[in-house]
């Protein structure tokens, strides 16, 4: 998996910034990795799991 950061240009302040996502190891396995793949066709396209996921993001 690659570790690389997620960087972004900041306009306002004219300086290069890391992003910080909610969740990235789990984002990183479950779209670069060939077993994490599987796992979104199989699992993550299903309504239970995206009404868990919506219900943890509001709680954030």
């Amino acid at each position: 998996m690659s570790a690389e950061p997620v960087r972004y240009y900041h306009r306002y302040k004219k300086s290069l910034e890391t992003e910080q996502i909610y969740g990235e190891r789990w984002l990183r396995f479950a779209y670069e990795h060939p077993v994490g793949r599987g796992f979104v066709w199989l699992l993550a396209r299903r309504k239970l799991f995206s009404a868990y996921y919506g219900w943890r993001m509001n709680r954030a």
